[in-house]
């Protein structure tokens, strides 16, 4: 079976992250059936049992694992490389496990000042890194990969608004380059990390213009020895974010995740846009969603008494009738 996960992820077209996950769940379901051949291992009840086990891990995690299965028994049946008596995938009626609609809640105002004051206070020399993460991905909305793929040389500071560019190639989906502007507190603690605590990069390749290759560029965030993190190394690191953050008390933290960050910033986009202007398909284009069903799973209703305190729809029309 593995010579034709390989072949799957040559023939499809995937983005970095996305081929990185599809060959880990891919990869784990033929390791979970003992290595056999495609035949032996792509059938109904090999699939259950494995969604089974991913359920144990969590219904996020039962939900990727199945639909990245489908996908390969659907890409297996096009293909001509195996299929059920009705010339389809052998998957069919494997059920994909649905997350709850509502998905991670925000983390609120308070609980971001909280976690924002517990890294802060941290002795040790990995402070500064780990604020400038948290900074990037409350004020920008960044996926924990593309955070870990940022060259530092598209982290702008300049006026009137500080903002990062989020290359396509690190891009999920739709390989869409984009921008996000940057809150000048979490500038101030991106270029403090940067100029103040951020070690010299380790073995400097010879291109390292993202211009002409956007892989060789050096990366924003560092290990203390100089070196870019690996996928693996980067999630064991904001591991320990999350491990800090419990230990201090943080409320609502037993599920910290980058992810949820993002859902914080998209959440706060909403509840802001009454001041900014902004709309929601400026939201989409900052957060990189091509599609509008994503962004509004991420987006929380308002505090009730955040929307107490605003006008309703005709008062303030009537009050803008009476100003014209």
């Amino acid at each position: 079976m593995a010579s034709f996960i390989e072949s799957f992820l040559l023939a499809k077209r995937l983005g970095k992250k996305s081929r990185s996950d599809y060959a880990r769940y891919l990869r784990d379901f033929d390791e979970f059936t003992g290595r056999t051949s495609l035949e032996d291992a792509l059938t109904v009840d090999h699939a259950a049992a494995f969604k089974e086990k991913l359920a144990g891990v969590s219904i996020y995690t039962a939900h990727n694992g199945v639909s990245y299965l489908k996908s390969f028994a659907k890409w297996c049946a096009e293909s001509g490389h195996l299929r059920n008596a009705i010339g389809t995938t052998v998957l069919t009626g494997l059920e994909t496990p649905r997350p709850p609609e509502e998905g991670r809640e925000p983390f609120t105002d308070e609980e971001v000042d909280h976690i924002l004051a517990v890294l802060g206070e941290r002795t040790n020399r990995d402070r500064a890194r780990a604020l400038a993460f948290a900074w990037l991905l409350l004020s920008c909305g960044l996926r924990r990969n593309e955070a870990r793929c940022q060259p530092l040389i598209d982290v702008h500071f300049a006026e009137p608004r500080p903002y990062v560019f989020v290359r396509w190639i690190n891009a999920k989906g739709k390989h869409k380059s984009r921008k996000a502007r940057m809150d000048p507190d979490a500038a101030a603690a991106i270029d403090h990390y940067v100029q103040d605590e951020r070690p010299a990069l380790k073995g400097l390749r010879p291109n390292n213009d993202p211009r002409q290759d956007p892989l060789a560029a050096e990366p924003l965030f560092l290990t203390e020895h100089g070196y870019p993190f690996t996928d693996s190394g980067f999630g064991k690191w904001a591991g320990k974010v999350k491990d800090e953050l419990e230990k201090a008390g943080v409320r609502a933290v037993t599920d910290w995740k980058p992810h949820r960050m993002r859902g914080t910033w998209a959440t706060r986009y909403n509840r802001a846009s009454r001041f900014t202007g902004t709309t929601f398909m400026d939201l989409k284009a900052e957060g990189g969603w091509s599609d509008d069903r994503t962004p509004q799973r991420y987006i929380k209703q308002r505090p009730w008494e955040e929307l107490r305190e605003m006008p309703t729809p005709l008062e303030a029309l009537r009050a803008n009738r009476r100003t014209a």
